[in-house]
């Protein structure tokens, strides 16, 4: 038997498998789409750790300079 229309709910659809290709396709395009987006967001998120680790050793840095002027200063004769 071939079926080259079907009825759903009482609408008659000639080419049911048009429909469910272009949903297909629509849910494939959706999921390169999030695909990518996760892809942007890995490594946006990968720049921004790294930054974030460098951003944190110059504070150290920053500190430690801080610390030695500080301790250099405290032996300055007062006049």
């Amino acid at each position: 038997m071939s079926r080259a229309g079907q009825n759903l709910g009482g609408m008659w659809s000639p080419t049911p498998n048009a429909q469910l290709l272009s949903e297909t396709e629509t849910v494939c395009a959706k999921r390169n789409e999030y695909a990518n987006a996760l892809a942007a967001y890995t490594s946006a998120k990968a720049a921004s750790d790294a930054a974030e680790a460098l951003m944190l050793t110059k504070k150290d840095e920053l500190n430690a300079a801080v610390a030695t002027a500080s301790a250099s200063l405290a032996t300055f004769p007062v006049a």
